[in-house]
């Protein structure tokens, strides 16, 4: 028995069984209903019940049978044999891209250098010791010129300034001043780096007016503050 024998077999027992259960209740009811009502109501059993089982079981295509065809827009009312046919399209992979080329690696700075001899260079080069180049000899970036030592003729007695005491005379000579003249010569850039630079001192430079006392010593002169100290 092939394939369509089985479906027709099944179809036809389908529609026995639901003859079968149309006749039961219109025997059963139409005392209750009347003969007229009873057949209908078993008709519609008939007819519903066969078309249900007949897409219950045997599987079969009801959506163009006769009374049914109009079930086509009923929710739930597909074919069970009806199968879409659009299978979902894989998206198209995208092409893959040139790689991007590596860009050029810069060219390596080169560092200007300069054959022009700064002042004192060329005398320091030669120099050795704890001296080091200062490209503003004359500048308040590192503070006043100043002296390893004091001249042959010894220092002069810094103490003859108004401010300055045994304690700060040593500083003093730390730093490198020893002489009035050194001190008469700063500038007004030498006097604020003094003042910021002097531990301890801050600010006596200026307050006690060292340059303007340190050049009237230099001249060989004497001040008020050093008369009293003689």
């Amino acid at each position: 028995m092939n394939a369509t024998e089985n479906s027709n077999t099944c179809v036809t027992i389908c529609w026995v069984l639901a003859a079968l259960a149309g006749l039961g209740l219109t025997i059963g009811s139409h005392g209750a209903l009347g003969i007229v009502l009873a057949v209908l109501l078993g008709l519609v059993v008939t007819v519903a019940g066969g078309a249900l089982l007949q897409k219950t079981i045997c599987g079969a295509d009801l959506d163009n049978w006769g009374p049914f065809e109009g079930l086509k827009g009923v929710p739930g009312w597909d074919a069970p044999n009806q199968r879409s046919t659009n299978a979902p399209v894989a998206p198209t992979a995208p092409a893959s891209q040139p790689a991007a080329k590596p860009a050029a690696a810069a060219p390596e700075a080169k560092v200007a250098t300069s054959s022009t001899q700064l002042p004192g260079e060329t005398e320091l080069k030669a120099r050795k010791g704890d001296w080091r180049y200062d490209p503003n000899p004359n500048g308040a970036a590192d503070g006043p010129a100043r002296l390893a030592s004091a001249r042959e003729s010894g220092a002069d007695d810094l103490k003859l300034i108004k401010g300055v005491g045994p304690k700060l005379e040593s500083l003093l000579h730390e730093m490198g001043f020893y002489h009035f003249d050194q001190v008469a010569a700063w500038s007004e850039d030498d006097v604020a780096w003094m003042d910021d630079n002097l531990e301890g001192f801050k600010g006596r430079v200026s307050r006690d007016a060292w340059v303007e006392q340190a050049k009237i010593l230099a001249a060989g002169g004497e001040t008020e503050f050093s008369k009293r100290k003689a």
